[in-house]
């Protein structure tokens, strides 16, 4: 017992030590993540200044993410000023004539979480909330993961994967769908608990789970959050068999909770959303609604190979934070495996056929098409790649079938598996070659292939090691 509690111990400390490494700029140097440079680099009055030592207005790293200091971070702003003066933050008194603040679903305003930034402060908090994001999905996924399988190595290695996936960092300072990703594992534990210790507790708990996802302030994560655990609901239902009156209303009783414990969000936002142009301006038809094209599977493995919007090099479809899919390497070993041993998987079936029907939805798919043909209310109007958030989730989950399986694997059969992808990412090596010499005539193409090679590199390395290691039993049991 006491071991084991020595193992939660280190297990929580490795991960709040991982989540300050990947912010030391922000805890060692105090650089805030926050797009302050875009903010006086591209706005007036700010860009006829030319300020002390630099030629030109401030140079802007990333011109993406505007966002985040024009809408999101002066909500937050507002909401915290308004409860201290002690008004409740339902007004947004600075943009037009007067604009409702908590109807508006983005600001987040019953985010427990905005605690942190009462902190006096302001730059610093805004860092640590950021921060938070990181290390509380971490921890989440480790509680989740190591119930699942009681291996703390492996739990860390999901927890890892899930937190610091592309999605997740991509969205870090828009301090929405990240903070979902903190209750989706829990919400999934306490489903798996209530039907495996038939104790009502853990399903009462969902509601309050729920209103958490729907207070990080991003609507399509609550939609499809809620579609996906109402499915895995279901799929455990018919699993236990216990089909009985009681075991039908008790959900129906948490669904209508549910609901109405949100509808203290849920009905001003709908009736906001009544006078919003959001549901016929054509801006996401123009970028076919932000469905992934197909060359789009490269950036599994090299998330960077159409470039970077920091770097100034992207030459992708649509944009980048939209279109992000990466999740690991690892985790694409893990879903080779997991579909070679489709039948060996008992329940982490659901997440294997999970990761490929999201995948489905969110690429130019016929299905993908549908939730826009069809118009979807709380999904048509977003971008499509925003349903990644389940594949993250799914994919974590085969990593750590794949991870307690990895010492039991022969060698043969770890070469049998992974062959398609070293076969799949030498052949994009080859393409890539081709086509850089191909576009000689043009320099600006030339300049393209330059770029989406060089990034293949590391990719390339980390899959060839990863291979090694599966194909030796010393490194496998290491």
């Amino acid at each position: 017992m006491k071991l084991n509690k020595l193992k939660w111990l280190l297990s929580v400390l490795f991960l709040l030590i991982l989540s300050l490494l990947f912010f030391y700029k922000f805890f060692l140097y105090k650089l805030i993540p926050f797009p302050g440079d875009l903010l006086v680099g591209a706005y007036y009055p700010w860009l006829d200044y030319k300020w002390s030592g630099l030629s030109t207005s401030v140079p802007v790293k990333n011109p993406l993410i505007s966002d985040v200091f024009s809408q999101l971070y002066i909500w937050k702003r507002l909401i915290v000023n308004q409860v201290k003066s002690g008004t409740l933050p339902l007004w947004n008194v600075y943009s037009y004539s007067g604009y409702p603040l908590l109807a508006n679903f983005q600001s987040g305003v019953f985010n427990p979480l905005n605690l942190i930034l009462f902190l006096s402060n302001k730059a610093f908090s805004w860092g640590l909330f950021v921060w938070s994001q990181f290390f509380l999905s971490a921890i989440s996924m480790f509680i989740y993961s190591h119930y699942r399988s009681k291996k703390f190595l492996a739990s860390i290695l999901t927890s890892t994967i899930y937190a610091f996936s592309g999605y997740a960092i991509i969205w870090s300072q828009f301090v929405t769908s990240g903070f979902t990703l903190i209750y989706l594992p829990l919400i999934f534990l306490f489903i798996d608990l209530y039907f495996e210790k038939s104790s009502y507790k853990y399903l009462f708990s969902l509601p309050i789970l729920f209103f958490l996802v729907m207070s990080a302030g991003h609507f399509q994560s609550l939609v499809y959050i809620a579609i996906f655990s109402a499915i895995y609901f279901a799929y455990r239902f018919f699993q236990s068999h216990k089909f009985n009156i009681k075991n039908i209303l008790t959900p129906s009783i948490v669904l209508f909770l549910s609901v109405f414990i949100m509808s203290i969000q849920l009905f001003p936002t709908l009736e906001l959303s009544k006078l919003s142009v959001r549901f016929d301006e054509p801006y996401i038809e123009s970028y076919n609604f932000g469905l992934l094209s197909l060359d789009r599977l490269v950036t599994f493995f090299a998330p960077d190979y159409f470039g970077n919007p920091t770097t100034y090099n992207y030459w992708g479809t649509f944009n980048y934070h939209e279109t992000i899919v990466y999740s690991g390497i690892f985790s694409i070993f893990a879903l080779v495996f997991s579909l070679f041993n489709f039948k060996n998987l008992s329940n982490y079936k659901f997440f294997l056929l999970s990761s490929f029907i999201v995948l489905l939805l969110a690429f130019n798919t016929f299905l993908g098409k549908s939730i826009y043909f069809f118009h979807i209310p709380g999904l048509s109007t977003s971008a499509a790649g925003r349903i990644i958030i389940l594949y993250i989730f799914s994919i974590s989950l085969l990593s750590l079938n794949f991870a307690t399986q990895i010492s039991s694997l022969a060698s043969i059969k770890s070469i049998r598996f992974f062959y398609p992808i070293l076969l799949f990412l030498f052949s994009i090596i080859l393409i890539t070659i081709f086509l850089r010499y191909q576009s000689s005539a043009w320099p600006d193409i030339t300049k393209l292939y330059s770029v989406a090679f060089r990034n293949l590199f590391y990719p390339l390395l980390i899959t060839i090691f990863t291979f090694i290691i599966l194909i030796f039993p010393f490194f496998k049991n290491l």
